[in-house]
């Protein structure tokens, strides 16, 4: 009898071992299964999180490239700007120092039309020498229409009308007409000096006296 219920307490104590053995099997996979669930979840948002911060840092790329062009951009405006604001400046000296020298060379243009009886057109200047040159001692006067580079006709013209003097200063004036109206894009320095053609004998008696 004792060793029946012997028999029967063991295998009642091992029926509750195998009990406790299901049940903490069954805690352990509801937990394994938790844990695989959760470890899922887990690895998703990481890859989301991931790909998120991937186009965030190509935006913050294409962000600051853009930021260099757009610097370099304004860079190289400014540079062309200080660049362009030079050579207004220097363009702006060149025409007050062509404007300036064309006022005194019309200056001359009336000295030595008084002094030589030849009185021209200035807008015609300095392609073609067009005017008058009037010859009161002889009670006429002659139309001239020359070409500004035929220097000969001139000269031969000058000659006939005029004192030698008076035609080589004509030469000048006319020479240094074309000196003065450089172009814009001429950086040389025009070394015409006006007030050295002035030097005919304007105390002798024109033919008009």
């Amino acid at each position: 009898m004792t060793e029946q219920f012997d028999t029967r307490r063991r295998l009642m104590a091992m029926f509750r071992n195998e009990m406790r053995m299901e049940k903490l099997e069954n805690t352990i996979a509801k937990k394994s299964t938790k844990f695989h669930t959760n470890s899922a979840a887990l690895m998703t948002t990481i890859d989301l999180q991931q790909r998120k911060f991937e186009k965030l840092n190509a935006l913050i790329t294409r962000r600051c490239e853009d930021i260099n062009t757009r610097t370099a951009f304004t860079r190289a405006v400014r540079e062309k700007l200080a660049e362009e604001r030079q050579k207004n400046a220097e363009m702006q000296a060149q025409l007050e120092k062509a404007n300036d020298e064309r006022i005194e060379q019309m200056d001359c243009v009336r000295t030595l039309s008084d002094a030589s009886n030849t009185f021209i057109n200035p807008s015609a200047l300095p392609a073609r020498l067009k005017g008058v040159t009037v010859l009161r001692e002889e009670g006429r006067w002659i139309s001239l229409d020359y070409d500004g580079d035929d220097l000969k006709g001139l000269s031969t013209f000058w000659a006939q009308a005029h004192s030698g003097s008076a035609s080589q200063k004509w030469q000048q004036l006319l020479s240094m007409d074309k000196a003065i109206m450089p172009t814009l894009n001429d950086k040389g320095n025009v070394n015409v000096s006006v007030s050295s053609i002035i030097e005919i004998d304007l105390t002798a008696s024109p033919s008009h006296k």
